[in-house]
């Protein structure tokens, strides 16, 4: 990373579990990191995990990134501390429970809203900075059930397969303005909350490495598919069919 005492770094959802990996990765490398999140409680305990060395850069933001008039507050505040120059969104979160047809609304708004809809707004507040200033990166993280139908799942499933849809409207509508988009879609991850699992699986803090190599350009962007750790190894992009 390249000028990284100045390079200004947003993590929405960078209090969550797969989020803080990428935080903590960023803050390594010498950036600035912009948090939003609606708990204080949830910045002030990211705070107290972060090394001490690096803590200073961690910039908290209360802020609902999931309603336009939070999502347009967290876009200027980051950029008033220098222009923003990556933009990572941690968004969502996992919901298990009965099959589509015994979901209730109330439960499938909201876990739409969570898988989709605030990516949708994280990305009308935040990438419009970067196209005007013709550079920077943007990467989308999701899940697998963007893929595969997970039983129980249903409305992850179809938020995150809308989501890919969203991730590739952008690479194709913003192709030629030097913002480079990527969607991260990634199998489980080893992370504070989920301590076991195969050896295969990857770390929160190498998907913050694979995000650092897209922001740096040792990464193409593009469609990344990350299931295990052999997957960090490999090709440097691939389109869905």
């Amino acid at each position: 990373m390249t000028e990284g005492q100045e390079r200004v770094v947003v993590v929405a959802g960078g209090a969550g579990n797969v989020g803080e990996g990428i935080v903590r990765t960023f803050l390594d490398e010498g950036a600035t990191v912009v948090v939003p999140s609606r708990s204080e409680a949830r910045l002030a305990a990211l705070r107290q995990r972060m090394a001490t060395a690096v803590v200073d850069r961690l910039v908290g933001v209360a802020a609902d990134i999931g309603t336009p008039d939070g999502a347009a507050a967290i876009a200027a505040q980051a950029e008033s501390y220098a222009p923003v120059e990556v933009v990572v969104a941690a968004l969502g979160g996992w919901y298990q429970g009965p099959p589509v047809i015994e979901t209730d609304w109330a439960t499938w708004q909201r876990v739409l809203h969570d898988i989709l809809h605030t990516h949708f707004l994280a990305a009308r507040a935040l990438l419009p900075a970067l196209v005007q200033r013709r550079r920077g990166t943007y990467v989308l993280i999701n899940g697998f059930s963007a893929e595969e139908p997970y039983p129980g799942a249903g409305p992850v499933s179809v938020g995150a397969a809308a989501q890919q849809m969203l991730s590739r409207m952008l690479m194709t509508e913003l192709e030629r303005t030097g913002v480079g988009v990527s969607q991260l879609v990634l199998g489980p991850v080893y992370s504070r909350s989920r301590s076991r699992g195969r050896p295969e699986w990857i770390t929160a803090d190498e998907v913050g490495a694979f995000c650092a190599a897209l922001a740096d350009g040792r990464r193409k962007p593009g469609l990344h598919r990350l299931m295990t750790k052999a997957d960090l190894q490999g090709a440097d992009a691939w389109t869905p069919l």
